[in-house]
């Protein structure tokens, strides 16, 4: 799979540990291509419908 930086992927969390939410989700790709394409670890932030706001989130809209 070609992961490409600001590419949404649906991510799925279960088995968790802790408190995360066990289901599948939308993410997206923050982390540099050239990390993306030699590391098998990849940097991904959660995107959610809902609109509280939050010091910590980011609102976008979609296209």
């Amino acid at each position: 799979m070609d992961l490409k930086q600001y590419s949404i992927v649906l991510v799925n969390l279960d088995p968790t540990i802790g408190s995360e939410i066990k289901k599948t989700r939308p993410y997206v790709i923050i982390s540099p291509n050239e990390l993306n394409k030699y590391l098998k670890t990849i940097v991904v932030v959660p995107m959610t419908t809902n609109l509280n706001k939050y010091p910590t989130r980011v609102s976008f809209k979609s296209s």
